[in-house]
């Protein structure tokens, strides 16, 4: 979900030098962004749920990650809820909170967890010497693609 008008940006980026570039983003704007992903094969689960897949959460924990979660949904990142069970061509990692050594709780969505995880659809190969550390990381992966 994005407020940006691809099409509209895709306008006035039409004369931008680098069009492969605008080209990977606006692809990533209408389908998301996963560098380097590869479709499954006809044999994937259409329906992939991890989101249980972690330990228990403490009492602090689940508030954490419930306050998370309602600040995503409001700022319109994260769709309300759309009941129990997942759509087909959803999957749901677990998610989960772990202490920072500076004190108070980081949330982590766990993407390689499981054998259909998000991340078992990226080929090595594609990643392989990549630090995906930070956004000019981020930025610099994506260009190979």
């Amino acid at each position: 979900m994005t407020p940006i008008c691809v099409d509209t940006f895709e306008n006035y980026l039409s004369t931008h030098p680098n069009q492969v570039f605008v080209q990977a983003i606006s692809n990533g704007l209408r389908n998301g962004f996963w560098p380097g992903a590869v479709l499954p094969a006809a044999d994937y689960p259409h329906i992939v749920d991890e989101s249980d897949k972690h330990p228990l959460l403490s009492s602090e924990e689940f508030d954490f990650i419930q306050e998370k979660q309602d600040i995503e949904v409001h700022a319109g990142w994260f769709s309300p809820s759309f009941g129990p069970s997942l759509l087909p061509g959803m999957v749901s990692m677990p998610i989960f909170a772990v202490q920072k050594p500076s004190g108070g709780l980081q949330s982590v969505t766990n993407h390689s967890y499981g054998p259909h995880s998000l991340n078992s659809l990226i080929p090595h190969e594609n990643i392989s010497g990549a630090p995906l550390d930070g956004l000019k990381q981020l930025g610099d992966a994506l260009l190979k693609f």
